[in-house]
């Protein structure tokens, strides 16, 4: 596997691991207009469990020593 191997990443999102997108977006070089893959574009809902799930690891995180 290429690390820029398309049908892999192409039409994903992170977020707890990788996800299938419902849409995707293209990804423009702008100096030369040239697409250079697509990206995945997370729901309104999946953004409110990656938001849930980082509140939830803050407050662990918030109580862990300096040391």
């Amino acid at each position: 596997m290429a690390l820029l191997d398309s049908d892999v990443w192409a039409k994903k999102f992170f977020s707890d691991g990788w996800r299938n997108a419902a849409a995707e977006q293209p990804v423009v070089e702008p100096a030369t207009g040239d697409q250079l893959g697509t990206v995945g574009l997370a729901t309104a809902e999946d953004v409110g469990r990656a938001a849930a799930r980082a509140a939830e690891a803050q407050r662990a995180w918030a109580a862990t020593s300096p040391q």
